[in-house]
């Protein structure tokens, strides 16, 4: 309803062309007419511009043609509105009744003028309890804007696994990477005899919604790449995860063309599994970044639980 005082607001501005102005009331007048056939209201037959008929100045024949064809668009728009409903219910029900899941990512550019080496951390994060979900997927880029180790060229793949239905019905996951700069203590440091090395510092993440990736209802393809901006800290004494918390709260974020190109892919199945019906994605050299926690089916075999209570740190 929202979507449709829209369109007629823009209808009666009068500032539309004349091109632009036929499709937008093709287009309202569209969803009127499907919204009457699923009343179970009277279908209006209208012309080729959305003006409705005049049964005084139209002949008979002209009428029946109209309205025929008019049922034949309506009928054709409601098929496939319910195979679309019906395709990601059936999706979403396959995955969810799955034991496992997993999400395979694959890191195809990285673009952000940073003039120095860096490290990259991918994870899930979930916005509503404001905490990472999963392990860190860690590579380093170098500052000729190449993975640091060229062999990894094309070849920067991570699968998420252990991910239940739980996770796959959370209100919001993200995906999100952490920016680390190598260098210098900043970036303005011009004196060689000075200048520090060696030093990480925040430099910036990039944060993607993926909500509608797990839960089926977007296209999910190893071939399909998604562009994730780039936010810069305004401060480097700043911290990351506060950063991450702006972003996601942000509508706009001017990344001046900067930012990660991945490719991701939704996988049914535990590790065992995905590699068994995916090795042209999930192959040897493919990091395995697991979820925070004890997955919810822990599958037989022998698992080892380590907790750190304490350490002591010396200083040299």
């Amino acid at each position: 309803m929202c979507d449709l005082m829209d369109r007629r607001s823009q209808l009666l501005s009068g500032t539309l062309p004349q091109d632009e102005l036929k499709e937008l009331k093709q287009e309202v007048t569209t969803k009127i007419d499907f919204g009457n056939k699923m009343l179970e209201l009277d279908l209006v037959v209208r012309d080729e511009n959305g003006n409705i008929l005049d049964p005084d100045q139209t002949s008979i024949i002209s009428l029946f043609r109209a309205h025929k064809k008019a049922t034949h668009h309506i009928t054709e728009l409601m098929r496939e509105e319910t195979f679309q409903n019906q395709s990601e219910y059936n999706r979403f029900a396959r995955l969810t009744s799955s034991p496992t899941n997993a999400l395979f990512i694959w890191v195809r550019n990285f673009v952000c003028k940073i003039g120095e080496e860096a490290e990259l951390f991918i994870s899930l994060y979930d916005p509503q309890e404001q905490k990472i979900i999963s392990e860190n997927y860690l590579f380093r880029w170098a500052s000729t804007g190449l993975p640091k180790e060229i062999e990894m060229l094309n070849n920067l793949k991570v699968v998420f696994t252990d991910l239940g239905s739980k996770d796959l019905t959370r209100e919001r996951i993200y995906l999100v990477c952490q920016i680390v700069r190598v260098g210098r203590m900043e970036l303005k440091e011009t004196n060689a005899k000075k200048m520090t090395q060696g030093l990480r510092r925040p430099f910036g993440v990039s944060v993607m919604d993926i909500t509608d990736i797990l839960k089926g209802k977007a296209e999910s393809d190893e071939d399909k790449h998604h562009f994730i901006p780039f936010q810069q800290v305004v401060a480097e004494n700043d911290f990351l995860h506060t950063l991450i918390h702006k972003v996601v709260a942000a509508k706009d974020i001017n990344h001046k063309g900067q930012g990660l190109w991945v490719s991701m892919k939704l996988l049914s199945g535990d590790l065992k599994q995905i590699r068994k019906n995916h090795p042209h994605l999930v192959d040897r050299n493919t990091v395995v970044a697991r979820k925070m926690g004890f997955p919810e089916i822990i599958m037989p075999g022998l698992s080892v639980l380590i907790v750190l209570n304490r350490n002591d740190l010396l200083r040299q």
